[in-house]
């Protein structure tokens, strides 16, 4: 029987209480609590072991290592009592595993907060896995071969660990979901498109959006991180309940900047898949204002080709928040200055992005003199803005 915990239920210091599978609730000893959706030791009382039962003796236990702060983390297989277990002990630097207290071997690698720390038992054999890739050859395990609880231990209050799982051998998922497939397509100047495909219809589904298709690891994409861990551009997740084409719809983004979508699944009894890249995307250009016909200073007010009419004394005529024709206009305005296709003029509001083409108050001048224009009439822009 699979057994599983993620932890997620309210903060308390008194005990861990029944897992998130609903089976039956953890037993041992040590004075366990919940933090944020993490399990952390609230008071020591020498043994700290707890333990699910399963009913199987051969299979797989697994836990998340949030954070490892001072002392080891220890994963708990075939528990008896306090003289009669196997034991995998985690620090930053490996494992060292024991039987019934007896020292069994070591293995070296390097494990950092997020990892997930996995034994693999069957009969014998026993291996050990980092983030789903095995750590070195079988070890051998001689005793305890019939019992049935697993769990962990820790040793410090400041320690914290998430997702434990016990997977068994009678039909149990050790085998981590693929993904295929992965897109990213813009469909504006801030937003795309996404998808991945899935062969397994359970667990989390998670992606972000970066400037970088290095892909950031499980834990970052689950924390909504790029590879720097700095946060993604985009992140969001959802539940899987089939096989097949996952979508997403990314909002938020840069205008005129290229990006890659990365995918990460997590199935129900903590397997994670590996991250897949999609190929770059670009968003789209910024929009070019829109049109309004009644604005507040500041506002664009006229677009497309607008002709405005040059008015006696080479004054461009407009009034208030609206731009009129020739033919249907107030009889006095105020003075304005045009920029025309970016051609910046002295006394114009400064400020305003370069390549765009606007109008702006001025109180006195020659429209005539500044645009180097001499014949009278009309003025054709492209937008057209009134500033205070």
């Amino acid at each position: 029987m699979n057994r599983t915990d993620s932890f997620n239920r309210a903060n308390t210091n008194g005990g861990l209480g029944t897992p998130s599978d609903g089976g039956s609730a953890w037993a041992g000893q040590g004075f366990y609590g919940i933090q944020s959706n993490q399990g952390y030791l609230a008071g020591s009382s020498g043994t700290n072991v707890q333990t699910l039962e399963s009913s199987e003796s051969d299979g797989a236990v697994k836990i998340k290592v949030n954070a490892f702060a001072s002392g080891n983390i220890q994963l708990i297989f075939r528990w008896t009592d306090s003289s009669h277990y196997e034991l995998v002990e985690f620090n930053s630097g490996g494992c060292a595993f024991y039987s019934n207290g007896g020292f069994v071997g070591f293995r070296s690698f390097s494990i950092a907060d997020g990892d997930t720390v996995e034994v693999r038992f069957s009969d014998t054999a026993v291996t050990i896995y980092l983030n789903n890739a095995a750590q070195g050859a079988d070890l051998t395990a001689s005793n305890n071969l019939a019992a049935t609880k697993h769990g962990f231990q820790l040793q410090g209050s400041t320690q914290l660990v998430d997702d434990f799982a016990f997977t068994g051998s009678g039909g149990g998922d050790t085998t981590p979901p693929t993904l295929s497939g992965p897109t990213g397509t813009a469909t504006s100047n801030t937003t795309a498109d996404l998808s991945v495909d899935s062969d397994e219809g359970n667990g989390t589904l998670y992606t972000v959006v970066t400037t970088s298709g290095t892909a950031p690891s499980a834990a970052q994409v689950q924390a909504g991180q790029d590879h720097t861990g700095a946060s993604a551009a985009f992140a969001d997740s959802q539940s899987v309940s089939s096989t097949g084409t996952k979508n997403f719809a990314a909002t938020g983004l840069t205008a005129s900047t290229a990006y890659y979508a990365h995918y990460q699944q997590k199935d129900a009894v903590g397997n994670d898949s590996t991250v897949v890249t999609s190929a770059s995307f670009t968003t789209d250009a910024p929009s070019a204002p829109g049109a309004s016909a009644s604005a507040a200073h500041g506002v664009i007010l006229a677009t497309n080709a607008a002709t405005l009419f040059l008015g006696s004394n080479d004054a461009l005529v407009g009034s208030g928040c609206s731009i009129w024709s020739a033919t249907n206009r107030p009889s006095n305005s105020a003075n304005l200055l045009v920029n025309v296709q970016g051609i910046h003029k002295p006394g114009e509001f400064c400020g305003i992005p370069p390549g765009e083409t606007m109008i702006f108050m001025r109180a006195t001048g020659s429209i005539t003199q500044a645009m180097g224009k001499s014949d009278a009439g009309t003025i054709t822009i492209d937008h057209a803005v009134i500033q205070p």
